[in-house]
């Protein structure tokens, strides 16, 4: 937990009404998590900050302004990114736009938030968020591929299937089973196994993942145009937001996987 000079530190600014407490730890803008889940309309800050990596979270003591601290969770810039490209909420991109072109110019030039930026500042300041942003959601990803394993053609009916269904599984698990499934059933056709059991979740649970997708990426290239600069290549796009992002962030890795093993322990072929 960070304690030390927080009232030296502590900017409270104000989105429409909302405040927004940040903090400044080694030079970079911190933001609570509640302040950003409020505004997100994110019920549960908690739970939402619980499934960021360790290192875009800290714990800190903030104070009001009558002086009284308080124990409270925040977030670093690609933390907060994450929060809003996880949101379907209309506000998340003009908060988004907000702490681009104002807030984060602002602190990165003064340490305080001021109205008064040039427009060389906001582009610059700007596009290093973006850059940053960007650079560690794929960062994420590479942690998140899996060496390659070669596995049985068949799968045990009895033990193995169940053992599939009460381990809790992560995304490198879910990741292995649809390769699996597409070695067995779409010949060796990963795109081709994973959009069929997307198809699947969109059925059974109303969960557009193909367009999620889409909106999301659409969202990334929208926000990069306003700093005057053409759309992300298609590949980096991919490496961005997939799928997979979409469905974790729905908490949708347990039914995924329940639906790839039904798919597998039927044996059930789809033409292709």
């Amino acid at each position: 937990m960070t304690n030390s000079n927080m009232n030296e530190l502590q900017k409270v600014f104000n989105y429409e009404g909302q405040q927004v407490r940040t903090v400044l730890i080694n030079g970079e803008p911190w933001f609570a998590a509640k302040d950003v889940c409020d505004i997100l309309e994110i019920s549960n800050s908690r739970h939402a900050t619980s499934r960021l990596p360790e290192r875009m979270k800290d714990t800190v003591v903030l104070s009001d302004a009558v002086g009284r601290t308080k124990e409270m969770t925040i977030i670093s810039e690609p933390g907060l990114y994450k929060l809003v490209v996880r949101s379907d909420k209309p506000e998340a991109e003009k908060f988004t736009d907000w702490v681009v072109e104002e807030v984060l110019p602002s602190i990165r030039k003064t340490g305080t938030y001021s109205n008064r930026h040039t427009e060389i500042d906001l582009l610059l300041a700007s596009a290093e968020w973006q850059v940053r942003a960007a650079r560690e959601i794929i960062s994420i990803k590479q942690q998140l591929k899996i060496t390659e394993e070669r596995l049985d053609d068949t799968v045990e009916k009895t033990g193995k299937i169940f053992s599939y269904l009460t381990d809790v599984p992560d995304r490198a698990k879910v990741n292995r089973k649809i390769k699996e499934l597409a070695r067995c059933l779409f010949g060796g056709k990963v795109d081709k196994a994973t959009n069929y059991v997307y198809d699947i979740i969109k059925d059974k649970y109303g969960i557009d993942v193909f367009q999620r997708v889409k909106n999301a990426r659409v969202k990334l290239n929208r926000e990069r145009s306003l700093q005057g600069k053409g759309p992300y290549a298609e590949s980096t796009l991919k490496q961005l937001i997939s799928g997979m992002d979409i469905v974790e962030s729905e908490e949708l890795l347990d039914e995924m996987m329940e639906i790839i093993v039904g798919l597998l322990s039927k044996g059930y072929k789809k033409d292709a």
